[in-house]
């Protein structure tokens, strides 16, 4: 649709500048919450900075990392495969592309263990606020797909319909990518009611996210996309990613519980 931005004969990648956009703001968004957080529990100085800091880079290393190795491998189980293992993993893992979901399910997994045995009482303090970044972030790599005319919708026609100037496709689609964004502002207003009441916002975030794309990918186009029983690979880690968060939603009411059953005994003491 716009995929480059030309400044003084430079092209800037919309699609870049989008999710580079969505990084800062999800990053500082979270700070300020850290921050704020640190304020009201008084913690000093240095303290405090290493707790508003700390969350977030280690958020960014599974981005990088275990969120970069899922996403690739769901992506490419989108494709055909040849049978043939070890072709097949360097096809996978020999294609650039990626996607969101592969971060959201490793730190799904990763991040309640990790801030459990870091931060111990505050964890799910900082679970509901790292919890933000979700939408934040996939908010704008879905604009930057818009830009960019990838990731683009089944046909359709009438006012929910755009057809790209490139001429790729040569038919009008439906705007899947400003859809998907769409659900990304309504999970990120959800968020911001949950937090508010102080509810579990990082399982209901992952749970949430995980529908969501599970819903927006049926209106994707998936010419030639591999099926696996009638769903794509993103929407089987979708239905993973509900599934894991709904187990770690029960066990964070049981922890919760447990610690009010032993701050109640030991009260009594």
């Amino acid at each position: 649709m716009y995929p480059f931005w030309v400044i003084n004969e430079k092209y800037i990648s919309m699609r870049d500048l989008s999710i580079n956009t969505g990084s800062a703001i999800s990053m500082v968004f979270m700070l300020v919450l850290l921050i704020r957080m640190c304020i009201r529990e008084k913690t000093g100085f240095i303290k405090g900075l290493i707790l508003a800091l700390s969350p977030i880079l280690i958020e960014v290393v599974i981005v990088f990392t275990a969120g970069e190795f899922v996403g690739t491998f769901v992506r490419g189980m989108m494709r055909p495969l040849s049978g043939n293992i070890i072709e097949d993993i360097k096809s996978i893992y020999g294609d650039p592309g990626s996607h969101f979901i592969g971060t959201v399910l490793s730190s799904c997994v990763l991040l309640p263990l990790l801030f459990r045995l870091i931060y111990r009482e505050r964890s799910e303090k900082v679970l509901n606020i790292i919890a933000f970044f979700f939408p934040i972030q996939h908010f704008f790599n879905r604009l930057g797909c818009f830009f960019d005319g990838c990731c683009y919708g089944i046909p359709a026609t009438g006012f929910l319909s755009v057809k790209y100037p490139s001429g790729e496709p040569p038919y009008s689609v439906f705007p899947s990518q400003l859809f998907e964004s769409s659900l990304m502002l309504i999970l990120f207003i959800i968020l911001i009611i949950l937090y508010t009441r102080k509810k579990h916002t990082f399982q209901i975030s992952c749970f949430l996210f995980g529908a969501f794309i599970l819903l927006s990918e049926c209106f994707f186009d998936k010419m030639g996309v591999v099926t696996y029983m009638g769903l794509t690979a993103i929407q089987l880690a979708s239905i993973l990613l509900m599934v894991i968060s709904s187990v770690f939603m029960v066990a964070a009411g049981k922890n919760k519980n447990r610690d009010s059953d032993s701050k109640r005994v030991s009260d009594r003491r």
